[in-house]
């Protein structure tokens, strides 16, 4: 009985010891994914800042973004008056050189007429 009782404590040791093995293994693999982890939240942590930042970013394009799009409108809007001003000048042209054109005809023919 004696021998049966030592391999059973041989055997209990032996898998002592395995067991004893893929302790230290698990604790080792936890240690590693322990410091991945701890990357990998400063990671985030720095990406949640710069996340920020952009976003502010964004606020102040979009910000002055509609800023000048109000100053194009509003060029727009003056462009358009002074091209309608301008077409009103050149059709009030027009009309003063057709006045013209029909008071200096007469006055013309009587001057030619004079000075021949």
């Amino acid at each position: 009985m004696d021998d049966t009782l030592l391999e059973q404590l041989r055997a209990s040791e032996e898998r002592n010891e395995t067991l004893s093995r893929e302790l230290a293994s698990v604790r080792a693999e936890k240690e590693v994914l322990r410091s991945e982890n701890q990357s990998l939240h400063a990671q985030q942590q720095a990406q949640g800042s710069e996340l920020a930042s952009l976003r502010a970013s964004l606020d102040r394009v979009l910000t002055e973004f509609g800023a000048l799009r109000r100053d194009y409108e509003a060029l727009v809007d003056a462009t358009r008056i002074i091209t309608d001003e301008r077409n009103t000048l050149r059709q009030r042209v027009a009309e003063l050189e057709a006045a013209w054109g029909a008071l200096a005809a007469p006055l013309a023919r009587r001057l030619g007429t004079i000075w021949r």
